[in-house]
């Protein structure tokens, strides 16, 4: 099980049981505080940004862990290198 923290950027997708229109669409939070088996994040995706949502570790494609990891998200979402 990957380490997950406070503060990280988990990438995931939507369970079945909600019933998304698009099931491949990639959401985006901030970690609030995680579980073994479950982390609240506050969605950082355009037009749903600050919404708390559970997500549960089996639904996490990816992890953007450390001090930089909401930088490094928004900078990349916007196109701009992180690289100066």
């Amino acid at each position: 099980m990957q380490q997950i923290d406070k503060g990280d950027i988990i990438t995931y997708l939507l369970p079945p049981r909600s019933c998304p229109s698009n099931p491949f669409r990639e959401w985006h939070g901030r970690v609030e505080w995680s579980s073994p088996e479950l982390v609240k994040v506050t969605v950082l995706d355009e037009g749903y940004t600050g919404e708390t949502e559970f997500v549960m570790r089996t639904e996490i494609v990816s992890v953007m862990s450390g001090l930089s990891s909401a930088e490094q998200y928004f900078n990349e979402r916007s196109g701009k290198s992180h690289l100066v």
